[in-house]
């Protein structure tokens, strides 16, 4: 089946690095131009129009966003989170990224990075889920400054009782899970925050 046309003129517009593999996939699939578009964008790296593409290719095909980032790599998702939250796309911001940290491969989480994914957070109103990612990433490393200082401005800037509880419970959690590794020889990345149900597009504003 021909690409639609829209999805071809965005392919044209914003084309692959060589006319060889832009003709292809413009005489391809949405599939194939899905894995085309997600291998570029995650070797280039920050380069929201390549992004854009393969967002709109996703949203073609019918799928969410949590199923579209799961196709990703574990770089791919970190590069779009990257994009998204420059652009202010926090929705796919924060899916992209919180799939990131649970399986970040070799390279990263990196604190800056993290941060603007807290800071996303907090502003959708997920201050809670915030401070179970920061629980969850000083219980995999004994240096997480950014994140615990994070975690304390926004409880003095909010002053709020409920994020206070959330931040007490995630600390308790992790210590428990610290003193069961210890006792049992167990892995200390086993537990992880519940994963937020994927929404569907459109994902840009």
């Amino acid at each position: 089946m021909p690409l639609p046309l829209r999805i071809a003129a965005l392919i044209e517009g914003h084309p692959l690095e060589t006319q060889e593999k832009t003709a292809a996939t413009l005489a391809g699939d949405l599939e194939g131009a899905a894995l085309q578009y997600a291998l570029r964008a995650s070797y280039v790296g920050r380069d929201a129009e390549l992004w854009n593409v393969w967002l709109a290719i996703q949203q073609e095909r019918g799928l969410d966003l949590g199923s579209a980032v799961e196709e990703l790599s574990d770089q791919g998702r970190r590069w779009l989170s990257c994009c998204a939250f420059s652009s202010q796309a926090d929705e796919v911001g924060v899916a992209a990224y919180s799939r990131y940290l649970r399986e970040p491969g070799k390279i990263g989480p990196f604190p800056d990075e993290t941060r603007v994914f807290l800071d996303a957070l907090a502003r959708s109103g997920r201050g809670a889920e915030a401070m179970q990612w920061v629980a969850e990433l000083e219980t995999r490393s004994d240096s997480t400054p950014t994140e615990t200082l994070w975690a304390a401005r926004w409880l003095l800037r909010g002053n709020d009782e409920t994020l206070r509880q959330a931040r007490i419970g995630a600390r308790q959690r992790q210590s428990e899970r610290r003193r069961t590794a210890r006792s049992c020889g167990g892995s200390r990345h086993d537990a992880q925050p519940a994963r937020s149900p994927a929404r569907a597009a459109p994902w840009r504003k």
